[in-house]
């Protein structure tokens, strides 16, 4: 199914919203126990004009991306043009224009993390083939609805049990790739319309 990505988004607001009035309340109670209060005087200040000037490097990439999603455009797409875009923001300025050993330094680490991020995928394929070709996730959907007794809630505190213990000791996407192959068709013959399930994974 193809989601437009702003109806892909729209749920997202409210998690986000949390988290971030969480992060913030945890951050406003440590510097209270911490005895950390407003900045004195005598304090070294913030040069808002640097500050002004550094912005551009992380707001122009994360408006291309934002732009070329709601444009229609594919995920690489958009993670191409924000990379192409910030190396042209990061040249502007004399003091971010990476040398040419910073260049070969930032293409090696890349290569390194995309080869890994490579493998990963390649085994998560493999396990969501296995999965569908033996008909594997079909019969843990069924045995889930078993397990449950066919409640809502306590499939949805069993999902939630397995994503905690294996996103604990592994990669989170590839725990959402395995446990939506069998959970997401399980939630939705319980009534769970299908763009919820996966946000609930």
């Amino acid at each position: 199914l193809r989601w437009p990505i702003l109806l892909l988004g729209l749920p997202l607001v409210y998690p986000a919203i949390i988290y971030y009035s969480t992060v913030s309340t945890y951050v406003y109670l440590k510097a209270g126990q911490l005895n950390i209060g407003h900045m004195q005087k005598n304090q070294e200040k913030v040069d808002t004009r640097e500050l002004l000037l550094e912005a551009p490097k992380f707001v122009i990439p994360l408006a291309v991306v934002v732009a070329t999603l709601i444009a229609g455009y594919s995920v690489m797409y958009a993670g191409f043009w924000a990379i192409i875009s910030s190396i042209i923001v990061a040249l502007i300025r004399k003091k971010t224009r990476p040398s040419l050993s910073n260049f070969i330094n930032a293409f090696t680490k890349g290569a390194v993390g995309g080869a890994g991020i490579g493998v990963s995928m390649a085994c998560i394929s493999m396990l969501a083939a296995t999965f569908t070709m033996t008909g594997l996730g079909i019969k843990i959907s069924y045995g889930l609805e078993t397990w449950s007794g066919g409640s809502l809630l306590a499939s949805l505190a069993i999902i939630w049990t397995l994503c905690i213990l294996l996103g604990a000791g592994g990669i989170g996407f590839a725990t959402y790739i395995v446990i939506s192959i069998f959970a997401v068709p399980a939630l939705v013959q319980m009534g769970v319309p299908f763009a919820q399930a996966h946000f609930f994974i």
